[in-house]
């Protein structure tokens, strides 16, 4: 995204904190005794890392994907993505594997993901 502003390093730096806050708090939750679903704190651990790499690589003037290149494949991938995941929903309805209610909340959710899609590629 050619019109992305380069964050200055204020903001850089509370983010990189929130993120490592979070990461930090995540790791705590994870350790709990009787930890459920770890592959949910896989998921998310992996989530966090990946956006404070690229936290990090924004200032780094290294070859590599710029972080405008990464947010352009990830907003055109997630718009996939949803395509597929809506077309799959009608399909389900079609062949009578969903009811219709079932199919509108779907769609509710895709629609309320792609909005979400939408501010991000906005920046």
């Amino acid at each position: 995204m050619a019109g992305t502003p380069v964050l200055d390093r204020e903001e850089e730096e509370a983010r990189r904190a929130i993120l490592e806050a979070a990461l930090g708090s995540l790791e705590e939750f994870r350790n709990r005794p009787e930890p459920v679903f770890p592959e949910v704190y896989d998921d998310l651990a992996h989530h966090y890392r990946q956006r404070l790499a690229v936290l990090n690589r924004e200032g780094d003037d290294s070859e590599g994907p710029s972080k405008a290149a990464l947010h352009d494949h990830f907003v055109k991938i997630s718009q996939e993505l949803l395509r597929i995941e809506r077309e799959t929903a009608v399909r389900l309805r079609n062949d009578s594997r969903i009811s219709d209610e079932l199919l509108r909340k779907i769609e509710r959710e895709l629609d309320l993901s792609e909005t979400h899609l939408a501010e991000k590629a906005r920046g």
